[in-house]
């Protein structure tokens, strides 16, 4: 064989092996994106699928709540953080874990859509509608007993989710005049949105949050007033391609799938 084959197959080798890793790496990107209950499930999982296959762009989803986000954001682990509730009252929850943002300057912020709170009860709770001041004393611990909103004679229990502390404080603020939730005698903890829902559908008198596509036929779902929050969105600097892409993707394709 002569040298000037044995040249062009190495050559062409080179030049295949080099197009594979430009195709690996374009196919291999993602977002690693954190929040709470509302963005994850009313956003990002609705648009996960369709999103990926049109940008070959893989969304890396975690629910451990703003707060957890935004630290995790902070630390470099994450290329997002999003949450329901304002950048400063966000910054409020992070302190209060004793943490210090290292670049709450760098910080860039955007609303990508809106999230509306919803309130579960348990199954057995026939009470078909709550009024705002029927809330903040359900929540508060004025309202012990669902007998007295005409239910049945149980006492009341209120669910309150580790992960989800952004819904909490915005309904705290916008429906409770920030009292304090009821005391812990009177109240459980679970984790996410969904674990909030799971933990009411086995509780006896049990009523929590959630957010408005969390929905679970083992839960009743009284009416209520409209409570509605932005959703924002957190990047250390501008954005990246690939998050400007999904800022893109959200609103004008998935904006339909969003609605849904």
């Amino acid at each position: 064989m002569s040298i000037f084959k044995i040249t062009s197959i190495l050559n062409n080798a080179i030049l295949v092996f080099f197009l594979s890793s430009i195709f690996v790496a374009a196919s291999s990107e993602e977002l690693r994106i954190g929040g709470g209950a509302a963005p994850i499930n009313n956003i990002f999982l609705k648009i996960q699928k369709p999103f990926e296959n049109a940008s070959g762009i893989k969304l890396i989803l975690k629910e451990d709540g703003p707060d957890v986000a935004l630290i995790q954001l902070d630390e470099g682990k994450l290329d997002m953080a999003t949450g329901g509730l304002r950048p400063d009252a966000l910054y409020e929850l992070v302190a209060k874990k004793n943490y210090t943002l290292k670049n709450r300057d760098s910080f860039k912020t955007r609303v990508i859509g809106r999230d509306r709170i919803q309130v579960y009860t348990h199954k057995a709770i026939n009470v078909k509608s709550l009024t705002p001041s029927q809330l903040k004393d359900l929540f508060t611990g004025k309202i012990t007993n669902w007998k007295e909103l005409n239910g049945p004679d149980v006492k009341v229990r209120v669910i309150l989710g580790s992960k989800t502390p952004g819904m909490q404080l915005y309904f705290q603020e916008a429906v409770m005049d920030n009292q304090h939730y009821a005391p812990g005698d009177d109240h459980f903890e679970a984790g996410d949105g969904g674990e909030v829902q799971d933990k009411i559908a086995i509780t006896p008198g049990a009523v929590g949050l959630g957010s408005m596509t969390r929905e679970n036929q083992s839960v009743n779902q009284p009416a209520i007033p409209v409570i509605g929050r932005p959703i924002y969105a957190i990047t250390v600097g501008a954005p990246s391609p690939a998050a400007t892409r999904l800022f893109d993707f959200i609103q004008n394709e998935g904006a339909k799938l969003i609605e849904k």
